[in-house]
């Protein structure tokens, strides 16, 4: 042999074992919205509340609080007829419309209206929402004021909105009757 013939099958070989390698690996997929909803609520809140150095009993009580948060809206989810496809192609259609000029009820009602949401898979999903908001609430009452300082700004948003809500409502319920 000689040395072209040589060369050449050197550069084959370099070109053919890369070609050649693993082929039953497959690349990961990421997690779509849908499969992160289905996960344990808990594990999801912890590691947004990893910057606030959770002692290890406030990681097992948040544990504690998520499984029963978790099961609760499964539980609600499957009563009300969602499915795993339903809420996959929901949240593709809530991504798409993220910029949307829509007002927050109109908003949530479109993409309802879009994903083939009946009025009993809308009751089903608020109610689930509010389970996850009563343990966002009850994991934020665990944390000591420092830790609250803290907070994500997510986080944050979140919890003041829903005081800010709470007082909103408080005031114009006695506007109204101060009004008649």
């Amino acid at each position: 042999m000689n040395l072209k013939t040589i060369g050449v099958l050197a550069l084959a070989a370099m070109i053919v074992t890369p070609a050649m390698g693993d082929d039953d690996a497959k690349p990961k997929k990421r997690k779509g919205n849908a499969d992160r909803a289905r996960q344990n609520v808990a594990a999801l809140l912890i590691k947004q509340l990893e910057p606030v150095g959770l002692s290890d009993e406030q990681t097992a009580k948040i544990k504690e609080l998520g499984e029963k948060a978790t099961k609760e809206m499964k539980s609600i989810r499957e009563a009300g007829g969602i499915t795993p496809e339903l809420q996959k192609k929901r949240a593709g259609i809530q991504k798409s419309m993220k910029d949307s000029e829509l007002k927050r009820k109109e908003l949530i009602a479109a993409i309802n209206e879009k994903a083939g949401f009946t009025a009993a898979h809308a009751e089903a999903l608020a109610k689930a929402n509010a389970v996850r908001a009563k343990f966002q609430k009850d994991v934020v009452a665990t944390l000591s004021d420092e830790q609250k300082e803290k907070l994500p700004q997510q986080l944050k948003r979140l919890t003041a909105a829903r005081e800010k809500g709470k007082n909103a409502k408080k005031g114009q319920g006695k506007k109204k009757k101060n009004a008649a």
